[in-house]
């Protein structure tokens, strides 16, 4: 039978990022003077990773012999975006949030707000780069259908003109 321990919440000391073994490890304090050194720390999936910064705290659970870490939830310091049932949000500070947001027809929303550059990539490709070299996504080499049952007629209409609409595709 496994040894069970009760969980401890534990101040981060420091924060061990080894890329090739995709993992997160964590001095953790506990009490005044004990500091439990490697200390995993796990996330509620394998695909979110949540990586503690040093001050922050954390629930230290026995886990089959070991000791791992997760972030404690808090209430932010700052505020969230509205949120319902089922959705999920990073606020990292006042201005950067990702927010999954499920719709009453079953498609999620995706909001995404920074307070600096958004970088997208793609296959290896940078799509979207810092505000500086920002594109328009709403270029000239396009044009709309339209049917009208008046003595208007029908038609398309004639690609835009505005400033930021730029031709990206040809």
């Amino acid at each position: 039978m496994s040894e069970h321990k009760k969980p401890k919440i534990g101040l981060v000391t420091s924060v061990k990022i080894n890329q090739e073994l995709r993992e997160v490890r964590l001095n953790v304090l506990i009490g005044q003077r004990s500091e439990s050194r490697d200390i995993l720390a796990i996330s509620p999936s394998r695909n979110v990773l949540f990586v503690p910064e040093e001050g922050e705290y954390v629930v230290l659970s026995f886990i089959d012999g070991r000791y791992v870490a997760t972030a404690i939830d808090e209430t932010p310091e700052h505020e969230i975006p509205d949120l319902s049932q089922g959705d999920v949000c990073i606020t990292l500070d006042e201005e950067t949030t990702l927010h999954f947001s499920k719709q009453a027809d079953g498609t999620v929303n995706i909001d995404l707000s920074a307070s600096g550059d958004i970088s997208v990539t793609a296959n290896g490709e940078q799509v979207i780069g810092d505000i500086s070299q920002a594109v328009s996504a709403a270029i000239q080499n396009h044009t709309h259908n339209y049917s009208w049952t008046d003595s208007g007629g029908s038609g398309s209409t004639g690609t835009p003109n505005e400033t930021g609409t730029e031709t990206l595709i040809e």
